[in-house]
């Protein structure tokens, strides 16, 4: 056997032929031995075995051997010199006996080593177990420590969002009671201002007229865009067919008490809403003028002259233009009456007419502006201005010619001159309301009345120049 084996080898010495089962030659090439239960292999001296054995094909071991478990062939090769002749069968079992001594004094020494080894082999075991158990156990203590601290962590993690978001539910109740707050308070104000507002009737109109400017000026802005002009100048945004544009019995209680027409001066717009013009009164204002060019500019070979020179009036032909003189009701009359007059051929005459023209009517405001007293939500009539003119025309309060304007309110300007003023109620209101006679109308001088009545008018002095202009 060889020594990389490792395996213990302890040798047998038999002296007995009986307590051999082996026999025959052929054992000569192979070395007999039986394994125990521990490993141990116990190798037979094959001298003594071939010397001794009787059977050349027994193949099994010695019968009386103790742990011997199997016994395995292991072919190994030939050797000469294992032979031994039958001389020496008696120096044998002396060998024998020193071959088993040697072979157990060689086994104990292995079992002492072994033992040795065996406890070294323990040692080292327990020691890598203890240092294995020590380190597992500092390895659990890790893991336990990591894991308290992670539970912690994960605690305190758990306390910290419980916490922000008790802190986030708070800060959104307050953000949510901040608004609350501040729409109420915001809500009270806007009450306690619209209640003076509306209580302060004056301050009510201002605020009024304010917030309609602005809408002209945003109407204004979209007039490049979509021509709102159209519309503007309609009477209704939709026509009704089956409206009637006569007067209503009831509406007559306005001037069932009117009995003659008052002058006032430096009136507010709020003053003569209320007064004059929810309840339907005529007035005259003799300071509504004053700041106009007109007044001083505007007499009538001036403005006959300012009709013929200048190039857009002149261009423009004037609308329901009608005079006493019928030769000049005709196409080109107007230009005619102009000429006549400046040049002295033309004597007595009475004539009005409309500038109904755009371009003509934005040289004619130039003259005069929109009276002082009448509110931003009262527009002066895009149908334009009338002039109503006479020369050497006095002929006494007895003829009495139409102001042909029909607006819901008309106001007569005394540019030139004086006149005199009739308002005759419309039907059905002639039945209740009384006629407003003999109403002087002097220089700067302007009455203003509304569709209640029809207006009528005389000249007193040689020459009169009326400037009329419609109201919705």
């Amino acid at each position: 056997m060889r020594n990389s084996d490792r395996v213990p080898i302890y040798r047998h010495s038999v002296h007995y032929e009986k307590d051999i089962s082996l026999n025959s030659r052929e054992i000569a090439e192979c070395t007999l031995y039986s394994t125990t239960p521990g490993g141990t292999r116990i190798y037979y001296d094959r001298m003594f075995l071939l010397s001794r054995r009787v059977s050349p094909i027994a193949q099994s071991p010695p019968s009386n051997l103790a742990y011997i478990a199997e016994v395995t062939l292991i072919t190994e090769p030939f050797k000469p010199n294992s032979i031994v002749e039958n001389d020496n069968n008696k120096n044998y079992a002396s060998k024998g006996m020193i071959n088993i001594n040697i072979s157990l004094s060689e086994r104990k020494r292995s079992t002492s080593e072994k033992k040795d080894h065996d406890q070294f082999s323990m040692d080292i075991v327990s020691k890598k177990m203890t240092t294995g158990k020590e380190e597992k156990t500092n390895v659990l203590n890790n893991v336990n420590n990591q894991l308290k601290d992670l539970i912690e962590l994960i605690e305190k993690e758990k306390d910290s969002s419980f916490s922000m978001k008790s802190f986030d539910k708070l800060d959104k109740k307050k953000k949510k009671s901040k608004k609350k707050w501040f729409i109420i308070c915001f809500l009270i104000a806007t009450f306690i201002c619209m209640y003076f507002i509306l209580s302060n009737e004056i301050l009510n109109y201002d605020i009024y007229f304010v917030f309609l400017s602005f809408v002209r000026l945003l109407l204004i802005k979209i007039l490049p865009f979509w021509d709102w002009t159209n519309i503007y100048t309609r009477t209704c945004f939709i026509a009704n067919p089956f409206y009637n544009n006569s007067l209503d019995l009831s509406e007559c209680n306005k001037c069932v008490n009117t009995t003659e027409v008052v002058t006032q001066s430096n009136i507010s717009f709020f003053n003569f809403t209320k007064t004059i013009y929810l309840n339907h009164l005529p007035v005259i204002i003799d300071d509504a003028t004053e700041n106009w060019p007109a007044i001083k500019e505007l007499t009538i070979k001036n403005l006959f002259q300012l009709f013929i020179d200048d190039p857009v009036l002149s261009e423009n032909d004037l609308c329901y233009f009608e005079s006493n003189r019928r030769n000049y009701n005709q196409p080109g009359g107007a230009d005619q009456l102009f000429n006549d007059y400046i040049n002295g051929d033309l004597r007595a005459f009475i004539v009005h007419w409309n500038n109904c023209k755009r371009e003509t009517l934005k040289i004619v405001r130039s003259y005069y502006s929109k009276p002082y007293f009448l509110p931003p939500s009262l527009g002066q009539t895009l149908m334009g201005n009338w002039f109503l003119i006479s020369s050497g025309f006095h002929k006494g309060a007895n003829h009495l010619h139409k102001v042909p304007l029909n607006h819901n309110w008309v106001w007569l300007a005394q540019i030139q001159g004086s006149s005199s003023i009739e308002l005759r109620p419309k039907h059905p209101c002639d039945r209740t309301c009384s006629i407003l006679k003999s109403v002087t109308l002097n220089k700067g001088d302007l009455i203003i009345y509304s569709h209640l009545y029809d207006a009528l008018y005389s000249p007193l002095k040689k020459e009169t120049v009326l400037l009329a202009q419609g109201v919705d």
